[in-house]
């Protein structure tokens, strides 16, 4: 396994609190702290915004503004989701947008149209895009033939620790 610096890691992030981040100051946060103790530049950390409602919209672009330029990226979770709309993607100008996996399963039952959108959203604002939930390979080979960046499920790979665990003290 590579050294993990050298990754991308992805935190997710209510979306209130990157509101919060934002407006207490990203450069002294907790945040900022963990990462230069772990010698993890900012460019490797990608900011996930959870389809959960924002504060505001105006707040929440203000802080996806911020954290652009303390040079985290950007993306929008579960897109087709929740509050993970085209209205939000406009607002916040990510740089992934990670397709929520009902998107896939509803192409795959034939209802193609919401998935395609939010391909050609994501294209025309420039972010690379993710598909979630890839569990099997007649979804891979479906997805695949699609302009879509990136893929994520089970069928590709189980979650891994980046570390070994701790053994707790009792």
């Amino acid at each position: 396994m590579s050294n993990y610096r050298e990754r991308l890691i992805f935190l997710n992030f209510l979306p209130i609190s990157s509101e919060r981040l934002a407006a207490e100051g990203i450069r002294s946060s907790l945040l900022m702290s963990r990462l230069k103790a772990l010698q993890i530049d900012c460019r490797r950390v990608v900011v996930e915004l959870v389809e959960l409602t924002a504060f505001s919209s105006k707040t929440l672009a203000s802080a996806a503004n911020h954290l652009t330029k303390e040079d985290f990226l950007i993306a929008i979770d579960d897109f087709g989701c929740k509050e993970s709309s085209p209205e939000r993607v406009a607002q916040v100008k990510p740089n992934i947008l990670k397709l929520d996996r009902q998107l896939l399963i509803d192409y795959m039952e034939g209802t193609k149209e919401p998935l395609l959108n939010g391909i050609t959203l994501a294209k025309e604002c420039h972010a690379k895009t993710v598909i979630e939930g890839v569990e099997t390979e007649q979804q891979l080979e479906a997805m695949k033939a699609l302009d879509i960046d990136f893929f994520q499920g089970y069928h590709l790979a189980m979650p891994q620790a980046l570390l070994p665990r701790l053994k707790l003290v009792s």
